[in-house]
């Protein structure tokens, strides 16, 4: 989700690469090559068009995304996001664009800092049963792990190996281990994503 889906929406289809195209040649089906391509990014979200009004069937980060929403409102801005920008396309408005783009990533992002801080909690209050707790910790690292392929992210990959490392005892995925781990160590991991994201207020209850 964070290295296919997450990248090729925040990264690849909202960079200069596929943003930089045609905006004036239409195919029956598809619209402009740009109209596409904004289309093809916002299917990595996993959304019905008409969300989040409508949240049945979602996929992926859509799903995560509607589970943080009671605390960051994140459907809303993420949607609007996504419509303000295809709308500022059809009217050739790519500073427009580019504000819905950098809003989209800056909302994402913050979605999955909010999951791995969410699963850190699940593994702290359910430290001492260690099914959970490693089924936890592995969501954690996980959405951690997918903070890096945002081109605007909050934190550098230095900062997303490190938080690894506390909560593994190791950045590679191959050397974790997290029977070796302690509340003191998942706990130092969430407060440094809290401050990170601004979710100190609310961290406890994600």
């Amino acid at each position: 989700m964070g290295a296919c889906f997450y990248y090729q929406s925040t990264a690849v289809y909202f960079g200069a690469d596929k943003m930089n195209v045609d905006n004036e040649a239409v195919t029956p089906g598809q619209g402009t090559t740009m109209q596409h391509h904004w289309d093809e990014a916002f299917g990595y979200l996993g959304v019905p068009i008409d969300f989040p009004t409508n949240t049945d069937g979602l996929f992926f980060w859509g799903n995560y995304a509607n589970q943080r929403n009671a605390l960051l409102g994140c459907n809303e801005k993420l949607m609007n996001a996504f419509l303000r920008g295809r709308a500022a396309i059809d009217n050739k408005d790519y500073d427009t664009r580019d504000e819905a783009i950098a809003d989209i990533r800056e909302t994402w992002e913050l979605v999955s800092a909010a999951t791995a801080i969410s699963y850190l909690n699940t593994a702290i209050a359910r430290f001492d049963d260690l099914a959970a707790r490693n089924h936890a910790l592995s969501e954690a690292v996980a959405f951690v792990y997918s903070l890096q392929f945002n081109p605007d992210k909050r934190i550098d990959n230095a900062q997303v190996a490190g938080l690894l490392a506390t909560i593994g005892g190791n950045a590679d995925f191959l050397q974790m281990n997290f029977y070796q781990t302690t509340v003191q160590a998942l706990q130092s991991a969430k407060n440094t994503l809290a401050a990170s994201y601004d979710l100190e207020k609310i961290q406890d209850e994600l």
